[in-house]
């Protein structure tokens, strides 16, 4: 059982630590959430944050970098 977070990063963190101490079964990680729930926005500003760090990290064929800066830049302002 894990608290929503907003940041994509502590989220996976969170499943591989999982691995780290010792897990030898499967598990499967469910996340459920309720529509119009403070829960369900956070949700999808983590999925929003987590697909901007995708583009903006310059990798082979990742045309969409520049964009992905003029972005982050703005969503800061």
């Amino acid at each position: 059982l894990k608290e929503p977070n907003w940041n994509p990063a502590m989220e996976a963190q969170a499943v591989d630590c999982l691995y780290c101490l010792g897990q030898t079964s499967k598990f499967y990680f469910y996340q459920h959430y309720v529509q119009g729930t403070l829960e369900m926005n956070l949700n999808q500003v983590k999925n929003r944050k987590g697909e901007l760090t995708l583009l903006s990290v310059p990798s082979h064929g990742n045309d969409d970098y520049q964009f992905a800066q003029f972005l982050m830049s703005n969503m800061l302002n």
